[in-house]
């Protein structure tokens, strides 16, 4: 669904990379191409190997980006939330999508056509060296991920998966715990593992009273104790 898309400068979204350009003139060429859209829990914003169309910035929900490995498995890369950008990296004419983005719950984003992101990237030094910060942080992320999967025991990869989501979803211990819409297979292909492994996992976790879950209602999460199984620290 289209909406009315808001400006940039009054938006309350602080993190977002477009907050940090700070420049009025910008901005309102901008706005002409800039649209807000709602996503459906499911939907498929753009595809991997596409010529993307546009930027977008979600303003709330959430979207995870997934690859096809080479034996069709997929493998979900990280999962955004509001304040981040999805495609900001084909910045340059004949790029392509390098992930599939799809929304793991009813999100808002704001998208503005790619033609005008790149030449508002060409236009301002200061949104290039941001854009710039921003390709390179992510490049490290997957780095560090894609290593961690390659040397981490099963037990360690859900553990910092569960970890990874608590943060994305702003677990607090002195709450009533969060319910998440990510499902087994979907935290499997977080940890390069497969959905069985997951549920023996949890229910190995659980009798350490590590963490506390029915289905998608994660009432205990014990972050400590998580983070020293990840680091090794704690008796497998």
């Amino acid at each position: 669904m289209r909406l009315t898309s808001p400006q940039c400068l009054t938006c309350n979204v602080q993190d977002c990379i477009m907050k940090k350009i700070n420049s009025a003139s910008l901005m309102a060429e901008i706005q002409p191409f800039k649209h807000t859209y709602e996503f459906k829990r499911g939907t498929r914003l753009y595809r991997e190997g596409q010529e993307p169309t546009g930027v977008y910035f979600i303003r709330t929900g959430l979207v995870k980006l997934e690859k096809r490995g080479t034996h069709g498995r997929t493998m979900i890369l990280k999962m955004t939330g509001p304040g981040q950008s999805l495609g900001h990296h084909c910045i340059e004419p004949g790029d392509l999508h390098s992930s599939t983005a799809v929304s793991i719950e009813d999100s808002r984003c704001c998208f503005i056509e790619i033609d005008a992101f790149r030449k508002a990237v060409h236009q301002s030094d200061t949104f290039r060296g941001e854009l710039r910060r921003l390709i390179l942080a992510d490049a490290r992320e997957m780095e560090t991920k894609l290593a961690q999967m390659t040397y981490r025991v099963v037990r360690e990869k859900v553990a910092d998966t569960l970890l990874y989501i608590a943060n994305r979803y702003g677990y607090t211990p002195d709450g009533h715990g969060i319910k998440i819409n990510v499902d087994r297979q979907e935290m499997a292909d977080m940890a390069g593992t497969t959905k069985e492994q997951v549920s023996k996992t949890l229910a190995e976790l659980m009798d350490q009273g590590l963490i506390r879950c029915r289905a998608k209602h994660f009432k205990y999460i014990d972050r400590e104790g998580l983070s020293a199984l990840v680091e090794g620290q704690l008796s497998r």
